[in-house]
């Protein structure tokens, strides 16, 4: 992953045929290494959403319970912890209904998260 991210002009925010960039790969799979080292490039965009779904790395990470990665996410400037996916669900509303609790206390402890913005109603 270094030696790819050392070459000069790599897309790192580019998205295959399903929206989908190598952090929300890396966040969906649990690598933190991976996670670490992309979050170290200049110019990487961690709320990038998915063609399919709407995920972002945060919901990726928050519904598979890698609360190391979602630490590591909420400690960018600029993530979008309201980010909804095409259903309206949010990282929180995720890691809630797979009972990931520590998850779910990283993202409370996130200052201005709105508890009610986890899912909107149909």
């Amino acid at each position: 992953v270094n030696a790819l991210l050392a070459v000069p002009g790599i897309g790192v925010n580019n998205q295959d045929r399903f929206g989908k960039t190598a952090l929300a790969y890396a966040a969906q799979a649990g690598r933190a290494d991976v996670i670490n080292a992309l979050l170290n490039v200049p110019g990487i965009n961690v709320n990038t959403m998915s063609n399919d779904d709407g995920w972002t790395a945060l919901i990726y990470s928050a519904q598979a319970g890698h609360a190391g990665i979602v630490n590591a996410l909420l400690a960018v400037p600029g993530i979008d912890i309201h980010n909804q996916d095409r259903f309206g669900k949010t990282a929180l509303a995720y890691a809630a209904q797979a009972g990931r609790a520590d998850v779910v206390n990283a993202l409370l402890n996130v200052p201005g998260i709105n508890v009610n913005n986890a899912a909107h109603s149909s």
